[in-house]
């Protein structure tokens, strides 16, 4: 297997994952609804629907994610154990799992507010506890993104060109 491949595999499961998180969307929100008293709107389901639209994008083009993610090499290109490519396919796959674990609460906290605080400004509306659980979101999926999109670099770090001359 190449590098690329290893990581398809890992969006592949995220998209997985992805579209069974939609279901929560599209089940609570009418309990959500009839509990505080929102009039029913189709509009209300539309974060349960880019769930499902990210998770088939994700699962039919899971090579053309891996490819942006991690540089493109030839097909005979197989692992054969260089401790950086393991690192870097490792931190690519550790991001993926922070992003695919974060996400849904950091949605589900602005969904839950937007029916919630029936204010014109969103974020003002927010309670105290509402914005901490928002910053603390936000702050690991940017982490997941880092870990992502710069494997690399934390690859590097991980495993110094040093050890890997060993």
């Amino acid at each position: 297997m190449t590098p690329q491949q290893i990581v398809a595999i890992g969006v592949r499961l995220f998209a997985v994952w992805l579209a069974l998180t939609s279901i929560t969307f599209f089940n609570i929100t009418p309990a959500t609804m009839e509990i505080t008293g929102v009039k029913f709107d189709p509009n209300n389901y539309w974060f349960g629907a880019v769930h499902i639209v990210a998770a088939l994008l994700l699962w039919f083009m899971p090579m053309a994610v891996a490819h942006k993610l991690l540089p493109r090499t030839q097909y005979e290109n197989t692992m054969q154990a260089a401790r950086v490519d393991l690192a870097r396919v490792g931190c690519a796959l550790m991001g993926l799992w922070l992003v695919a674990r974060e996400t849904p609460n950091l949605l589900w906290v602005i969904w839950k507010a937007m029916l919630l605080t029936g204010t014109p400004s969103l974020v003002s509306g927010f309670s105290a506890e509402t914005k901490i659980e928002l910053g603390v979101s936000a702050c690991v999926l940017a982490i997941g993104l880092l870990f992502v999109f710069k494997a690399s670099i934390f690859a590097r770090i991980v495993v110094p060109e040093t050890v890997e001359k060993l």
